[in-house]
């Protein structure tokens, strides 16, 4: 990862537009044309809202949402404040399951019909146990 981080921050020192593969090193020419761009004031106030602004409110809604639900006296909101905490941690790793088990489905899914594309046969990743292992693998990679 560090050298994907260091290769882009090398190309941000070159006048490549990420279309022509040839590229020349023209040093901070492209920091120093930053304010000229159209919306670049507009993009910084943005993101000084988000972080003056958005993360503090974030942070306290979320201290005053553990509060509530630690020392609320009343049984069914401390109840129904932990049932939506625990449904929004599982709703994202429900949706990526669903993800996963489409991409390796045997008649239509994305893996299988990439391989048919490329000339290999479809395999069935979830069906056999021998397999199923690897499709783990390839999923968590």
């Amino acid at each position: 990862m560090g050298g994907l981080i260091g290769y882009n921050l090398y190309l941000s020192f070159c006048d490549w537009d990420s279309i022509v593969p040839s590229f020349n090193f023209i040093g901070f020419e492209n920091y120093l044309n930053l304010p000229q761009l159209a919306g670049f004031i507009e993009t910084i106030k943005n993101v000084g809202i988000i972080f003056g602004v958005g993360i503090p409110c974030l942070l306290l809604l979320s201290i005053a949402f553990a509060i509530v639900m630690h020392y609320s006296d009343f049984p069914g909101i401390s109840t129904l404040l932990k049932t939506f905490a625990l449904m929004s941690m599982a709703i994202g790793g429900t949706i990526v399951a669903s993800i996963w088990s489409f991409m390796f489905k045997l008649s239509n899914g994305g893996i299988n019909s990439l391989l048919q594309v490329i000339g290999l046969g479809s395999v069935d990743w979830l069906g056999r146990a021998s397999i199923a292992l690897y499709a783990i693998i390839l999923m968590l990679a």
